[in-house]
């Protein structure tokens, strides 16, 4: 007789083993803070692998919009020229 798993049986262990279709908040912020270091350092790369998974660059760019938080301060002296 085959035992048949649940739909909530399955996507434990597949946490379990790490796999997720879905970054979290926290997961975006610490992607962002790497591209950002990146940047920084003069190595501006698109490509991030990720549980071992290639996220897309619009995927990125999208998450970028979401969770980067700028204050209106930042914005304003980033666009200042006399800064």
């Amino acid at each position: 007789m085959l035992s048949r798993r649940s739909k909530r049986q399955y996507e434990t262990k597949f946490r379990h083993w790490g796999m997720v279709k879905n970054l979290n908040e926290r997961d975006w912020r610490a992607v962002i803070q790497h591209l950002n270091e990146r940047r920084q350092r003069g190595r501006d790369s698109s490509t991030v692998l990720l549980h071992g998974r290639h996220l897309p660059e619009a995927k990125i760019r999208k998450a970028v919009q979401r969770y980067s938080y700028e204050s209106l301060y930042d914005r304003f002296f980033k666009r200042c020229k006399w800064k």
